[in-house]
């Protein structure tokens, strides 16, 4: 059932890691760091049979006579509608998160009180205070939601529990996250975990949109899906298809502009950017089959990817960098949208916003890197939550029940209408679009050293900003070595 997936994000230096997307926000989050996330199962997200028929691991009849649960996440509409149905816009959505609650609420005999505390990037400091101050008590919290730039730093100064210790949380199960439990379980200690409960964990992917009129333009006999479905959309296709693409406008005679016509637009950070490492494979820090933990980031292999990437944006000619900044990412997403380019790489709720427009848009993966890599590979930014137990409190076992029938019934019931209602048939007349984002979640991937990106000083920058990959990494490698021991050193203490 679990699917260990190799991926990387890039991280800008120091401490800070990825510029992220969305608002002037989300772009300060991103530069923390930036996870993604899998979800595993047999099921697919199509596939409403398995997934209603599905059944607990809990024990019938387990109940807790009234108890309060209480549950912290942010006050952030991209992220509280996942426990908050009044959070929600959607009125099938949010129905559909209140019956779970309340579902889950009558079958475990509890009362569940979600508590809504600021926790943009800005007030990463106060939020990570706040569930420090709570381990005083005495009204605990006993779930912990919160993105994994906060938490991951809270577990290693010990304020959760071993989700392994725990007696209901079923690791293997279909709703939980597979890889994200095998990649970041070290010497059988896992502090965090996530699973379909995180519904941010879908909407934040980075992926591919392409105008399909223009396509079909320039491209008549290819069909962009089923070189995707078979295997063939690599980068070097990707390249093939954006770097003659170029027709001046004659606004800037000679010089690109954005009022011309290209193959590609990609501003330099940001969604722009940062979904290519993970959709390539490149990695900074792996486990191997015995658990054994070490850097990958000075493989040839990822010198040759940044490499790759700088020369397409500086030699071809369809491609267009439009800036860094805010505005860059505005102005890429009205060239697409005024057919002035043929791709762009943006999250996956980008499409609401495509869905008040005329655009034939389709959505496909970022390619892999080279017919080698067996897989597609998504990652989300760093917004979406992550979940633990918190270990000063007195109720962790009916905790661990409540976290786990939350994940379950989420996967049973509101995943389906969040996919539906927000993404899924904003574009009936393209099915083939509607495959492809079957394909973009079930790929959606994580490692060991992304988790753990927060507690390390990252080697990358970002991708196609720096020619010569070697000679960069050259003044790093002496400095990651000491990071990655302390941080397993901490971990290996921790209680089990």
């Amino acid at each position: 059932m679990k699917r260990v997936l190799a991926f990387a994000l890039m991280l800008l230096l120091v401490f800070s890691c990825f510029v992220a997307c969305g608002d002037k926000d989300k772009e300060e989050e991103s530069t923390t760091v930036a996870t993604t996330v899998v979800r595993t199962g047999d099921g697919g997200f199509t596939d409403t049979v398995t997934r209603e028929n599905a059944q607990s691991s809990l024990p019938e009849g387990l109940n807790f006579g009234g108890i309060t649960i209480r549950y912290l996440a942010r006050n952030r509409e991209d992220t509280s509608f996942e426990i908050s149905p009044e959070m929600v816009a959607d009125e099938g959505l949010s129905d559909a998160v209140y019956n779970r609650n309340k579902k889950v609420e009558q079958t475990l005999g509890i009362t569940l009180e979600p508590v809504l505390k600021a926790g943009n990037f800005a007030q990463k400091a106060e939020y990570m205070s706040e569930i420090r101050n709570n381990a005083n008590g005495p009204d605990y919290y006993d779930i912990i939601s919160g993105p994994n730039y906060a938490l991951v730093p809270l577990s290693l100064e010990g304020y959760f529990t071993n989700i392994h210790s725990l007696d209901y949380i079923d690791t293997d199960a279909a709703w939980w996250n597979g890889s994200f439990v095998d990649e970041c379980t070290y010497q059988d200690r896992l502090y965090t975990i996530q699973g379909e409960l995180a519904l941010s964990m879908i909407d934040s992917a980075f992926v591919m949109y392409f105008n399909k009129t223009m396509f079909e333009s320039e491209y008549p006999d290819k069909n962009l899906y089923d070189m995707v479905n078979e295997g063939d959309w690599t980068f070097e296709e990707f390249k093939k298809l954006v770097v003659d693409i170029h027709t001046d406008s004659g606004t800037k005679s000679g010089e690109k502009d954005s009022g011309d016509i290209f193959g590609y637009v990609s501003p330099s950070f940001s969604c722009g950017r940062d979904g290519y490492p993970t959709a390539f494979g490149a990695t900074v820090a792996e486990k191997d089959a015995n658990g054994n933990i070490s850097f990958t980031f000075d493989k040839q292999r990822n010198y040759d990817i940044w490499g790759d990437f700088y020369d397409m944006l500086q030699t071809s000619n369809g491609v267009y960098v439009n800036g860094a900044d805010d505005a860059a990412r505005t102005g890429a997403q009205e060239m697409f949208q005024s057919s002035k380019a043929m791709f762009i790489t943006e999250l996956l709720h980008y499409s609401l916003s495509l869905r008040a427009t005329d655009v034939d848009y389709g959505v496909v993966p970022l390619p892999k890197y080279d017919d080698a890599q067996e897989n597609y590979r998504t990652s989300s930014e760093s917004v979406h939550s992550q979940f633990a137990i918190m270990n000063a409190g007195t109720q962790r076992t009916e905790a661990s029940a409540v976290l786990e029938a939350l994940c379950f019934e989420t996967y049973k019931s509101v995943t389906m209408e969040y996919f539906q209602t927000t993404l899924k048939f904003k574009n009936m007349k393209d099915p083939e679009s509607t495959q492809m984002l079957d394909l973009i979640v079930d790929t959606i991937t994580l490692d060991f050293g992304a988790q753990f990106a927060s507690s390390l000083q990252w080697p990358y920058p970002v991708i196609g900003t720096e020619e010569n990959l070697a000679s960069y990494f050259g003044s790093k490698q002496s400095q990651l070595k000491p990071f990655l021991d302390s941080m397993l050193n901490t971990l290996a203490t921790l209680d089990s």
